[in-house]
């Protein structure tokens, strides 16, 4: 499983959502979002950043970048204030 995968699914299982749910509200299929949370599907750029804006977190934090996961942008040593 990519790092990916594994954020998203715990994110969407921190914040109580269903797979169903967090379709819903990202207005993707339920099989997409299986896809994500397995490693077989990775979404575009444009869908990164709706799933980072509604869980609060940098897509840095979704592909895996270490530091704050809720900093918009990294350093070598991690949050950039």
């Amino acid at each position: 499983m990519n790092i990916f995968a594994k954020r998203i699914k715990e994110l969407r299982q921190d914040y109580g959502l269903s797979q169903k749910e967090l379709s819903y509200i990202l207005n993707i299929e339920r099989t997409t979002l299986t896809g994500y949370e397995t490693g077989r599907r990775m979404p575009d750029a444009e869908m990164l950043c709706s799933i980072a804006d509604y869980f609060h977190v940098s897509v840095g934090f979704l592909l895996g970048h270490k530091g704050d996961p809720n900093c918009s942008s990294y350093n070598q040593k991690g949050c950039i204030e």
